[in-house]
């Protein structure tokens, strides 16, 4: 029996972040949006997409979906929060600052983060940017990549993994925010629960990207997958504890179907894969710390 995501790749054009251009990537991301929930279209997603790094593009893009529902469909941003040597979003020192006029209030970006994906690609429309106010309270606010005072940097060296989707660093220069847009308490709202929507999506959409790639019966993962996805339509805020195990469980299954991927796909797994290692690692941290509570 075909799943939602299988019927949504049947007489599909396969993409590529690299090579596929801007609209026909925008179309292909609407398309698998429309009238399905977020961990559907990521396997969809990861299914259409013909490398890796696509699907984790894609799988990004589900989870901004997470901070700003009113996104349109075609529309494409970036979580800007990282900081260079800073661990703790409280010391976070890229600054927002309010400015009232006699035309209302409206609020500046000054700082700089370091990992923004794809900024310099020309693909980005709008930036979630985390910064400290004048009482150091953290916001997320909202700026678009065309906006005066936004520059992207040269990256300091090239990525290990999801090469196709690069990141670099980005200047904010008394930035115009979108004046409709601002979270309070952003910690908690955004840069916390945005690593479990993140995981979740990343690891759907490569569950799909395999499913399309590997040789042989895919069924227990996709069976692994289908878990996730019922787990965070259960818990769509932030990690159960539950989810941790889910997790670990479709990782393996992943594992073990890139053993059967052709030699060229193999070598892009091998490499991309570093990826959800590294969230392993995340994960491992956080199980504890909801553990100890």
């Amino acid at each position: 029996m075909m799943t939602n995501a299988d019927k949504a790749v049947v007489n599909k054009v396969m993409v590529n972040i690299k090579t596929t251009p801007s609209p026909q990537l925008r179309e292909t991301f609407a398309k698998a949006l429309t009238n399905n929930p977020l961990a559907t279209s990521a396997l969809a997603l990861g299914q259409l997409s013909e490398t890796p790094s696509t699907a984790f593009f894609f799988a990004y893009q589900l989870a901004v979906r997470h901070l700003d529902t009113t996104l349109t469909d075609q529309q494409f941003a970036a979580f800007a929060a990282s900081e260079p040597g800073i661990r703790d979003s409280r010391e976070f020192q890229t600054r927002v600052v309010s400015n009232a006029s006699s035309t209302g209030e409206s609020f500046l970006v000054t700082g700089r983060k370091s990992h923004v994906m794809l900024m310099d690609h020309g693909l980005l429309d709008f930036l979630y940017v985390l910064a400290n106010d004048a009482d150091q309270q953290l916001k997320c606010v909202k700026v678009s990549t065309s906006a005066v005072g936004v520059m992207a940097q040269p990256a300091a060296k090239p990525q290990p993994f999801v090469a196709d989707v690069p990141h670099a660093p980005v200047v904010f220069d008394d930035a115009l925010a979108v004046t409709d847009f601002i979270v309070a308490d952003a910690h908690r709202r955004c840069f916390k629960p945005f690593r479990y929507w993140e995981d979740v999506m990343i690891m759907l959409a490569f569950s799909g990207w395999m499913m399309t790639h590997a040789n042989g019966d895919c069924s227990a993962l996709q069976i692994q997958a289908q878990h996730l996805s019922d787990c965070y339509q259960q818990h769509p805020d932030y990690y159960p504890l539950m989810a941790f195990d889910i997790l670990d469980n479709l990782l393996h299954h992943l594992q073990q179907a890139g053993k059967q991927l052709p030699s060229g796909q193999q070598a892009l797994w091998s490499r991309d894969s570093q990826l959800l290692q590294l969230g392993s690692v995340a994960r491992t941290a956080t199980r504890k710390k909801l553990q100890s509570l």
